[in-house]
C-alpha cells in the first residue's frame, strides 16, 4: 500500500497531513474500503495528462499470488491433475497435499482425499501442479499453478499468467461482464496499466516472490471455469480490441489508474489519497451516494487513537502516556474533504 503523506510540527502543536491521519487512525478500515472500493468500479474519466498506447515492449508474463494456505494441508481437484513428476491422471481425481517441515527441508505429501492411499513423497521447496478445472478447496485456480513453501504452516500457490490471460480473471471480478462493451475497454486499459503499474512498484519497495496479489490489495483476480465462456464473450472482445493498450503519462510510465466502486458523490485527486500520483481534476457522480454501501462509520477509543497517532509518529513506545485533548480539521481539499488535521 503506498504510503500516505508526511508528519509536521508547527509551533509545539503536531500538525498531520490527512493522509497521515488516515494512515494512523482508518488503517483498520482501508481493506473494508477497499473491499467496496473494487466490487464495481465506476467509469474511469481517462485525463489528458495520460495517452493510450500500444505496449513497444513485450511484457513477461506475471507472477500472481492467487491463494494463501494457512494450513499444512489442502486438498485440489480436477480433471487430469499432473503433481510434480507424477503422471496425470485420467478423469477426476481428488489429491490431499500435506507439507512437512523439517531442519530446513519440505516435504509434500501426496494422498488420495477419499480413500486415503499414500501415493508419493515429493521433496521440493515449490510443487508445481498441472490440470483442467483445478480447485483447491472451492477457489477455481489456473490450469498451472506452483505451491511454495512460506514456513512451517503457511504457502503461496502461484500462478504465472501473461497479461491478456491474467485480464480474463481480472475483468469479470472487477466489472459486471454484462456491461457494454466499451465499458469494458476502459476497464480493460485501465486494468492492464494497473498490472504493470503495481509490479513495477513492487520491484522498487520489497523483495516478495510475486508481482501481484489477486484480491484488493491489486486487483481481484478469479479464474474463469470452463462453462462461463458464453457469459464471458464480451470480456474476450473487450481484452483483444485493446490488446497492449496501456495508459502512460507524460514520463512514458504506466500510469497509476487507480479506479473504485464508489466516489461518494465526487471523486478525490490520488495524489490526497496515496500521496502520489497526477494532479488531474475531480469529477461528480450523482449515482454513488445512491449505493447501500456508500455510507460508513468507523468508530475507535481514545486509547486506540491515541496508540496510531503515535505511531505514525514514530513514538510508538510512548502511546501510553499520549493522550489526544482535541481533532480538528485544519485543511481541505478540492472536492471539500479534510487534507489536514490538527491533533
Amino acid at each position: 500500500m503506498p504510503r500516505m503523506g508526511s508528519n509536521k510540527v508547527v509551533q509545539g502543536r503536531t500538525t498531520l497531513s490527512f493522509g497521515a491521519i488516515a494512515r494512523a487512525l482508518l488503517l483498520a478500515s482501508l481493506s473494508i474500503l477497499a473491499m467496496n472500493a473494487r466490487g464495481m468500479p465506476s467509469p474511469l474519466p481517462l485525463a489528458n495528462a495520460a495517452s493510450t498506447n500500444s505496449m513497444t515492449t513485450e511484457v513477461s508474463n506475471f507472477r500472481v499470488r492467487v491463494s494463501q494456505q494457512r494450513s499444512r494441508a489442502f486438498t485440489i481437484t480436477g480433471t487430469n491433475i499432473a503433481v510434480g513428476d507424477l503422471s496425470p491422471t485420467r478423469g477426476y481425481a481428488a489429491y490431499r497435499i500435506e507439507k512437512l517441515s523439517k531442519a530446513g527441508e519440505t516435504t509434500w505429501v501426496i494422498s488420495d482425499r477419499d480413500s486415503k492411499k499414500w501415493i508419493a513423497n515429493i521433496s521440493a521447496r515449490s510443487l508445481e501442479l498441472n490440470g483442467t478445472n483445478l480447485r483447491i478447496g472451492l477457489k477455481p485456480m489456473p490450469n498451472q499453478i506452483e505451491v511454495e513453501s512460506r514456513g512451517p504452516s503457511s504457502s503461496d500457490v502461484i500462478a504465472t499468467l501473461d497479461i491478456e490471460t491474467y485480464l480474463k480473471g481480472v475483468l469479470p471480478a472487477e466489472m459486471p461482464a454484462s456491461w457494454p462493451l466499451e465499458a469494458l475497454k476502459a476497464q480493460a486499459v485501465a486494468a492492464r496499466t494497473f498490472a504493470i503499474f503495481r509490479r513495477e512498484q513492487r520491484l522498487k519497495s520489497d523483495d516478495r516472490d510475486f508481482d501481484l496479489e489477486s484480491d484488493v490489495m491489486d486487483q481481484m483476480f478469479r479464474s474463469p471455469l470452463s462453462g462461463d465462456q458464453p457469459l464471458l464473450r464480451n470480456v474476450d472482445l473487450a481484452i483483444e480490441e485493446t490488446k497492449g493498450e496501456i495508459l502512460e503519462d507524460q514520463r512514458q510510465n504506466a500510469f497509476a489508474t487507480y479506479f473504485h466502486a464508489d466516489c461518494g458523490g465526487q471523486t478525490e485527486e490520488a495524489k490526497d489519497v496515496w500521496g502520489s500520483g497526477e494532479k488531474l481534476g475531480t469529477a461528480k457522480d450523482a449515482a454513488c451516494p445512491l449505493n447501500p454501501r456508500a455510507s460508513w462509520t468507523l468508530k475507535m477509543s481514545s486509547a486506540e487513537m491515541s496508540r496510531r497517532v503515535a505511531k505514525s509518529l514514530g513514538r510508538a513506545a510512548d502511546a501510553s502516556k499520549l493522550q489526544i485533548a482535541s481533532l480538528r480539521t485544519t485543511d481541505h481539499t478540492s472536492s471539500g474533504r479534510a487534507r489536514e488535521m490538527l491533533v
